[in-house]
């Protein structure tokens, strides 16, 4: 059965929604940083030379990465790029489809990706951030 894509986002951004719900966070802001290291993925900054992709999600074994922009001083952007990352390892089948081996898997910012998988880690990293549920402020 194929699924619209406007569906596909709504469920990215529902996925991360109850991730929020599961793992007991009820405050703002949500924190994509801590989120990581909980579950063991080492999150590092990109100097601020190496400009043309806003993250990478980077695989070695069952070992995991995420390298951020900084080229873009935005703490929201970079906040937004490792949420996306994390959309990426969350969201089923992701892994298999952009890393089923070890590797590097480079994000553009800016929705220049029509790639489904680039939409729903986009979807992700809002419901991750800016949750529609209402949480304490």
């Amino acid at each position: 059965m194929r699924r619209e894509p406007s569906f596909r986002l709504e469920m990215a951004k529902k996925k991360a929604e109850e991730f929020l719900r599961e793992e007991g966070i009820e405050t703002l802001p949500i924190d994509p940083f801590a989120i990581a290291a909980s579950r063991d993925i080492v999150v590092e900054a990109k100097p601020d030379t190496a400009e043309g992709v806003s993250g990478m999600l980077l695989r070695h074994g069952d070992n995991f990465g995420i390298l951020y922009a900084t080229h873009v001083p935005n703490e929201g952007f970079q906040r937004f790029s490792v949420a996306h990352e994390l959309g990426h390892y969350f969201l089923d089948g992701h892994i298999d489809h952009i890393l089923p081996k070890d590797g590097i898997h480079a994000s553009r910012a800016g929705f220049v990706s029509a790639d489904p998988y680039e939409l729903e880690a986009d979807s992700f990293a809002a419901g991750l951030l800016m949750p529609t549920a209402p949480l304490n402020v």
